[in-house]
């Protein structure tokens, strides 16, 4: 057996070092039993460790940066555009005025059914005032005449006693006195007709209108017919003629009314040169026949007076011859005859410078002035005729106007056809259709001014009132929202769909303060958002970036070690924003499409956020 002798290592020898290699393999077991102690503390704390080192797939989802602004909140309905600066032109031809003639003196009425009547009855009621005033005029020409030759008898027989009696007491001659031989005839009025002015039909169709004007009933509406228009949506300036009406009957009725017109003018300028002569009558009575009258009644007395005195000598004379006997008894009393003739005649003219001052002179000017007062009644009578006369060619020259209708301004030309409730066209405007006085012919609606008729449900009426603000968008023109404001909301409902609707709407206007204006027209489809309620600079999010969990409001927040769920109190909401009262701030960062995340479940949510819940618990 061979014994084994191991030679034990010296002292001075040193150990040999250990290797790089195991060194290494030291380092990795140090590591290996740290990396499972930590999965340990992941499992324990509730965080799988296999998902540590995953990639956060939201990270590569799209983020939105939490921002202030405006949110605003709109009710959207649907609307027409129409213009907000329209002009509608109107038939404003009147009605014919025909003449309806009267009679003063019996009161009565004569018919006038068209012009040919009505210039025949004018025609008549002229003929029979000339007749009148002729018969008139004789009548007091006879009158006068008859009068002026019994005061001339009556002259000529005092004028012969006169004579006589000058013969017996010298030849003293009685005096002609114009003012006992004057007379005044009264005035008759220049017309015995009075010309009243009624509206009769332009273009008759109803005979009942025509009776209804017999008896001063309603006048019949005024009617003619078109006789050319301008195209539908021709642009117009204005001044520009847009339609032209029939104005024949116009024509024809104003040449009839030129001479009624002129007739009337020549009245009232005959009843001035009466007026003229009737002035001109007292005044030469007076100071002129007046005076003279009294003057020659003066030298009349002056002479009887002084015959008086010849007789009353000759008497006296007379009355000594007698008693000396030289003259007889016959002559003496031819003598006192005489001289009481002469006193007779004496007080004769005193009595007609009495007659003269007291009643006849007096009575004369009084009936020259209420000849005068007559004549100026009459001449004011036929001022207002004739007033009415031109008053009536003028309304017919204005009516002749507006039968050429012109543009009041700029505008679109529309035809104002009316519809009844079903949408049917009663009144259709073309050339050849009979429009009435105060139809609407033409709408002149303004593109540069427009507005919507929205229709708003009856539900939503209450949100909608006068001063909101609204986005319009019209149908034509989606990519062009305009600004909008809310001028008028209607009070009494309609029907949504017709008489058979049950459903009310009410309408709104709302004017287009801005966009693409030149581009609108009236009757295209609008949709109008009105904004019932608006913060401002306040910090939003999109709505899509929200996830609702039980009535709760949850934001995904992007990091390395997996989303982070923020719970939000929210504020306002409309269909793009919301706002956040708190959970973000201005910066941060949401994933926009949150849905495809894990949920906010107890493990997901922010710390602070579970801090509170312990806390809570």
């Amino acid at each position: 057996m061979t014994q084994t002798t191991i030679n034990p290592v010296p002292a001075s020898i040193p150990p040999r070092p250990k290797s790089a290699s195991r060194r290494g393999w030291t380092f990795l077991w140090i590591a290996g039993i740290a990396a499972v102690c930590s999965s340990g503390v992941l499992w324990a704390s509730g965080i799988n460790p296999l998902t540590f080192w995953k990639e956060d797939p939201s990270t590569k989802m799209p983020t939105y940066e939490v921002d202030r602004g405006d949110i605003p909140v709109y009710v959207v309905e649907s609307g027409s555009l129409e213009s907000a600066d329209n002009a509608t032109v109107k038939c404003e031809v009147e009605a014919l005025l025909g003449l309806v003639t009267s009679n003063i003196s019996s009161g009565g009425n004569s018919n006038v059914n068209n012009r040919a009547t009505t210039t025949t009855t004018t025609a008549m009621g002229t003929s029979a005032t000339a007749g009148t005033t002729a018969a008139a005029t004789k009548v007091g020409a006879s009158t006068g005449t008859a009068a002026a030759t019994k005061s001339a008898s009556a002259s000529a027989a005092s004028s012969t006693a006169m004579a006589s009696a000058a013969t017996a007491t010298g030849g003293l001659a009685r005096p002609t006195i114009k003012s006992f031989t004057m007379v005044i005839a009264p005035h008759v009025p220049l017309r015995g007709t009075a010309t009243t002015v009624k509206k009769t039909s332009a273009a008759p169709t109803n005979t009942n209108n025509r009776s209804g004007s017999r008896n001063n009933g309603p006048a019949a509406t005024g009617s003619t017919r078109i006789l050319w228009i301008a195209d539908e949506g021709t642009h117009v300036v204005p001044g520009d003629i847009i339609a032209k009406l029939d104005s024949a009957a116009f024509i024809d009725e104003r040449r009839a009314q030129l001479i009624r017109e002129a007739q009337a003018r020549s009245w009232v300028e005959q009843a001035e040169r009466v007026l003229e002569v009737t002035n001109i009558a007292l005044n030469e009575y007076e100071h002129g026949i007046y005076p003279q009258d009294q003057m020659l009644i003066g030298q009349y007395i002056e002479s009887c007076q002084t015959q008086v005195k010849k007789a009353r000598l000759d008497l006296e004379w007379a009355r000594g011859i007698v008693n000396k006997g030289l003259r007889s008894e016959i002559q003496f009393k031819a003598d006192q005859l005489t001289a009481l003739k002469s006193d007779i005649v004496l007080q004769e003219a005193f009595g007609m410078r009495n007659r003269l001052e007291k009643y006849t002179a007096p009575r004369l000017i009084t009936n020259i002035k209420a000849k005068i007062d007559s004549v100026t009644s009459d001449l004011y009578a036929q001022k207002e005729a004739h007033k009415l006369e031109v008053d009536r060619l003028r309304r017919l020259e204005k009516m002749i106007e507006k039968c050429t209708l012109r543009a009041p301004r700029e505008g679109i030309v529309v035809y104002a056809n009316e519809s009844n409730g079903w949408g049917r066209v009663e009144a259709q405007i073309m050339e050849g259709a009979t429009v009435r006085e105060g139809q609407p012919i033409i709408n002149l609606p303004n593109p540069k001014f427009m507005e919507v008729r929205a229709k708003i449900n009856e539900s939503k009426i209450a949100k909608v009132k006068v001063g909101l603000r609204a986005k319009v968008t019209a149908d034509a023109f989606p990519e062009t929202p305009m600004d909008g404001l809310v001028t008028e909301v209607t009070v009494i409902p309609g029907l949504a769909n017709g008489p058979i609707s049950d459903v009310k709407v009410y309408y709104a206007k709302v004017r287009i303060q801005g966009g693409n204006v030149d581009g609108l027209r009236p009757g295209m489809t609008a949709e109008v958002a009105f904004e019932l309620d608006r913060k401002h600079d306040v910090t939003r999010v999109p709505l899509q970036a929200i996830r609702w969990l039980d009535g709760d409001a949850f934001a995904a927040i992007p990091g390395k070690r997996g989303p982070r769920w923020k719970k939000l109190e929210i504020g306002l909401l409309n269909p793009s924003y919301a706002e956040v009262i708190a959970g973000l701030k201005p910066g941060d960062r949401v994933v926009l499409d949150p849905e495809t995340l894990p949920g906010p479940t107890a493990d997901r949510l922010d710390s602070a956020l579970r801090s509170t819940k312990d806390n809570q618990g």
